[in-house]
């Protein structure tokens, strides 16, 4: 074999395999984000809890209902004492929820003590933010000490 041929066939081998590697760059290029997004990602804090009312949320990874250790907030149940407590309960419960969902971080530790029901307690922050607190803020709640006092006066308005 001429070395002119050998030099045009390892030219040509080169190519081949030059052109070979560009195309399963390629297509790897085009494979991975779709892997990526398939894969499992972490659920987010919201995931596990459930939210019962202002004041009560479910940890769904031990079924365990905790109620927040420095809040009271009202009842929306049948026989609350005025449609004011009713809504400011709806209100509290949705404020709840919206906080969790948003929350890229949720932090549940339990105070080891129960409430008059006998539910266990917690402190719950989502974002390093207290629940409790944040019900608090914007009127939704009241300091757990301030729990047994009625929600409504005898003309239905509201006893903040």
């Amino acid at each position: 074999m001429s070395p002119r041929f050998r030099y045009a066939f390892a030219a040509r081998a080169l190519a081949a395999t030059l052109l070979v590697s560009v195309m399963v760059l390629v297509w790897a290029q085009s494979q991975g984000p779709a892997q990526a997004e398939s894969a499992p990602r972490n659920p987010s804090p919201s995931a596990r809890v459930r939210v019962i009312d202002g004041e009560t949320i479910e940890d769904l990874r031990s079924a365990t209902f905790y109620r927040l250790a420095n809040v009271d907030t009202a009842r929306s149940e049948a026989g609350v004492a005025c449609a004011a407590e009713r809504r400011i309960a709806d209100r509290a419960a949705a404020t709840t929820g919206a906080l969790i969902s948003r929350a890229r971080r949720l932090d549940l530790i339990p105070t080891g003590e129960l409430d008059r029901a006998g539910q266990p307690t917690a402190y719950i922050s989502a974002d390093g933010r207290d629940l409790g607190e944040a019900l608090i803020a914007r009127g939704f709640g009241r300091p757990e000490r301030q729990s047994g006092r009625p929600w409504c006066d005898a003309g239905g308005a509201l006893n903040l």
